[in-house]
């Protein structure tokens, strides 16, 4: 039987609250902020200035979503500005990227040498993953050359994987709310045009997908227009049914009005 160590009792259940923390907020910009604060209390070897920055990815572009000081956004913005840098390197590798020491790390010299200039001596940049979904990076910053040895590099590592899930939750949480309201507006303008042109729900959607793809619109836009139109613009058909209504209808598209060629 091995020893039990109490020593990781207290980080355990540190990280533990931070998750709850992190979980009960559905509002991903606020959770990115939350993540940047609470990194610095999660790991003590980000002591300066609350040293702490979230960059934000979606497919290939990046972004500084949050961080815990002016300093640390700095940091993360000109890493962005040079597409160089270890917030860089772990979004494309979607590993943990370790700088020992800003002055001497050959990998990045300009960059390096400007936050050295600032008060950074070491970073620590890990991935913001989970469930297959690389969502950015968190970077850690210190004043203090090799400032982030395997333990602070192990306890940021856990911090890391407990933000990323609050982050794909809230992403998916943001994500199922918008397909439900989506889902409400088409309903909406739906009945509308079964109401005014006599159409039954198919024939009322056929005529909204075919209307979209005509336009080059969003379903979820025409159905917007519907909403504040009260039909579609240069729809003509007439309010009542007849047999053959739901087929004639869903097919006679409206034509998108297009702005007339100036006369030379």
């Amino acid at each position: 039987m091995h020893d039990w160590d109490p020593s990781g009792v207290a980080p355990a259940l540190q990280m533990a609250r931070i998750s709850l923390e992190l979980v009960a907020d559905r509002d991903e910009p606020s959770i990115e902020r939350r993540v940047a604060l609470l990194a610095v209390e999660a790991v003590e070897a980000a002591e300066y200035a609350g040293y702490a920055g979230v960059t934000k990815r979606n497919g290939h572009r990046s972004r500084v979503s949050a961080a815990s000081s002016g300093l640390a956004e700095a940091c993360e913005e000109l890493q962005h500005r040079r597409h160089e840098g270890p917030c860089v390197e772990a979004a494309a590798t979607v590993e943990t990227c370790v700088v020992a020491d800003t002055t001497v790390d050959p990998r990045w010299p300009v960059w390096g040498h400007r936050v050295a200039e600032m008060g950074v001596r070491s970073v620590l940049a890990l991935p913001l993953s989970a469930a297959a979904r690389n969502m950015g990076t968190l970077a850690l910053y210190s004043s203090t050359p090799q400032a982030f040895d395997p333990t602070a590099t192990a306890l940021a590592s856990a911090y890391a994987s407990h933000a990323a899930v609050a982050l794909l939750f809230a992403r998916q949480s943001a994500g199922f709310e918008s397909a439900v309201e989506a889902g409400h507006l088409v309903g909406v303008a739906q009945g509308i045009l079964s109401a005014r042109y006599g159409l039954s729900v198919d024939g009322s959607f056929a005529l909204l997908r075919r209307y979209s793809n005509s336009s080059n619109t969003k379903l979820t836009g025409v159905a917007q227009q519907v909403l504040d139109d009260g039909e579609l613009p240069g729809c003509e058909f007439p309010r009542q049914r007849t047999a053959t209504g739901d087929d004639v209808r869903a097919q006679a598209l409206p034509r998108p009005s297009r702005p007339e060629s100036p006369s030379s």
